[in-house]
């Protein structure tokens, strides 16, 4: 059986571990497993469906996440729900990347 594996989200997080030589990434579903072997250094967390924004708060501030990858529609992710607490905790990526939305946490004031 032959993994799913998303080349043009492998080498965006490649580029940005050797920019910023530490990296850590929350993933929806399973892309954790699909991805490790495949970006050596990168650190993953896997987020689900029933995470809670708490948790997610949790990641950004105390697990220092750099990306929260969603390959999924935003609408099942419970944390994405509120728009407005969504909008003020990240910043998505223009484009999706290989089917996936790449959030970025915003700086805490």
């Amino acid at each position: 059986m032959r993994s799913e594996v998303n080349p043009p989200l492998v080498k965006f997080l490649k580029t940005e571990k050797a920019k910023k030589g530490r990296l850590t990434v929350a993933v929806t579903d399973n892309q954790a497993q699909k991805l490790a072997w495949r970006t050596p250094g990168v650190n993953y967390h896997w987020v689900y469906n029933t995470t809670t924004s708490d948790d997610i708060e949790i990641l950004v501030d105390q697990l220092k996440i750099d990306y929260l990858v969603v390959t999924n529609a935003p609408k099942r992710n419970r944390f994405l729900l509120d728009d407005h607490w969504s909008k003020t905790h990240f910043d998505r990526l223009p484009e999706k990347l290989g089917g996936v939305w790449i959030y970025v946490p915003r700086p805490r004031g």
